[in-house]
């Protein structure tokens, strides 16, 4: 058992969680040998670890706390497991010094508490913000207090990925890890062929394998749009490709279907390929169908925002 033993938030990353016991207890050589999991580790040796850990600290440690999982999937940040790269919310960093599982993710940008955008480098001397930051509340290069960081006010702010998912009928069908993988996929699909963003290669091959992009502005409007399109399935991304097909943009319609026949997992590829291929094999002669879809989708004012980019691109 640990000499100080601090309490584990219910949001809070095991990683994280490690870290502040680290410093509570001056890095005692036997807790740092604790702290290691191989990247390619079983299902057995992270139960194994798990419990290793819950023993060794008295705190009942859950795997939904542990990003390992998520790192090995590619949804964490790039640089999380070398250098525990991580954003945070300033309130949040305010009000308790530890580091939420969730900032580490691609697809956390902003927080769902104080509706503000999620930062990710020091304001003062630009440096990434890691997990040793977080959990000391200052940048460990210039001191800034990280409470202090200033940030954008999300006003507009819709629901984040997970809550989108909780509360479909996609957790019906996906996995909570195969619903992050369509936003990942839809939103460099849509960045790329659709928004036509323009990218160095080492931050296309971030983007496209990471979902990271350090414009985090940016990336939370990708992600909003690969989330608005899925939401009411599987009519919006019908009636997207629809508006497509009417401005003659075949190249991005058959940029779609590639690469939905690229996602790896089977039932995720065929769950989003049917309704593609139906739209490929029937608009334009079921017009019964196609006219309750445009009723249902003409007023929408994101799909309209979403015609105006690919007009401007033709």
């Amino acid at each position: 058992m640990l000499l100080n033993n601090p309490l584990m938030h219910h949001d809070e990353s095991v990683e994280g969680y490690l870290m502040r016991s680290e410093i509570l207890n001056y890095g005692r050589p036997d807790f740092l040998d604790i702290t290691k999991l191989k990247s390619n580790a079983s299902d057995e040796e992270i139960e194994a670890y798990i419990l290793q850990l819950s023993l060794f600290t008295g705190e009942n440690i859950l795997r939904d706390n542990l990003i390992h999982d998520s790192y090995v999937n590619y949804f964490t940040l790039p640089g999380w497991k070398r250098y525990g790269f991580s954003r945070f919310c300033p309130e949040c960093v305010k009000r308790a010094k530890y580091h939420r599982r969730n900032w580490s993710l691609f697809f956390y940008t902003t927080c769902s508490d104080h509706h503000l955008l999620l930062v990710q480098k020091c304001n003062k001397c630009n440096k990434k913000i890691n997990v040793h930051d977080i959990v000391n509340g200052q940048c460990t290069k210039c001191y800034l207090l990280l409470e202090h960081s200033s940030t954008k006010s999300m006003n507009d702010f819709n629901r984040t990925t997970e809550e989108l998912w909780e509360s479909s009928f996609l957790s019906e069908y996906l996995t909570i890890s195969e619903y992050y993988t369509i936003i990942k996929k839809l939103s460099s699909h849509l960045a790329f062929n659709i928004m036509g963003l323009s990218l160095s290669k080492h931050e296309e091959y971030v983007f496209r394998y990471w979902g990271y992009h350090e414009n985090i502005l940016l990336q939370w409007e990708l992600n909003q749009c690969a989330m608005y399109l899925i939401e009411k399935w599987p009519s919006r991304i019908i009636y997207f490709l629809y508006v497509i097909r009417k401005l003659n943009n075949w190249d991005v319609f058959q940029n779609l279907l590639t690469f939905i026949s690229k996602i790896e997992n089977v039932r995720l590829r065929e769950m989003l390929r049917k309704p593609l291929y139906w739209n490929y094999g029937w608009l334009g002669t079921d017009q019964i169908v196609l006219q309750k879809l445009i009723e249902e989708n003409a007023n929408d004012n994101k799909l309209y925002e979403f015609e105006s980019r690919i007009n401007k691109e033709i």
